[in-house]
């Protein structure tokens, strides 16, 4: 089954539609977010991430809280070199497919037609691989 053919009331239960974190962290990744789907050359296996980086350490903290996920900081020696007033950088991501294909369950009812297709794209390649 495909996320087009559900109702998304069907997958989107009250209590998320109320949480007003939840539709705050799903304007962040529309707005500042990337939904990765890439195939390794080499391996042939895919790689799979929603991805948000910025330099508010604190918004990043936020968005953890409420979807979980990892904060890395993604700060470059080469980018020191080029900028050296540069602020730090830091860098929210979600890649494990259970954790991410709950994480998109969530956050698709929000986003607008361009990335929803984005992540439909993403639920659609991890649907088959956790829903048992």
């Amino acid at each position: 089954m495909k996320i087009s053919d559900i109702q998304v009331t069907a997958i989107h239960p009250e209590r998320w539609r109320d949480d007003p974190n939840l539709t705050w962290a799903a304007g962040l990744i529309e707005g500042e977010g990337c939904f990765i789907l890439s195939k390794d050359k080499r391996s042939n296996h895919h790689k799979t991430a929603i991805q948000v980086e910025m330099t508010d350490k604190d918004v990043l903290e936020k968005l953890q809280r409420t979807l979980g996920g990892t904060i890395i900081e993604s700060n470059y020696p080469s980018k020191f070199k080029r900028f050296p007033n540069a602020k730090p950088s830091w860098r929210w991501y979600i890649h494990k497919q259970k954790d991410l294909f709950d994480v998109l369950i969530k956050i698709m009812p929000f986003l607008n037609k361009r990335r929803l297709e984005r992540a439909k794209e993403l639920f659609d390649y991890l649907e088959p691989k956790v829903v048992i």
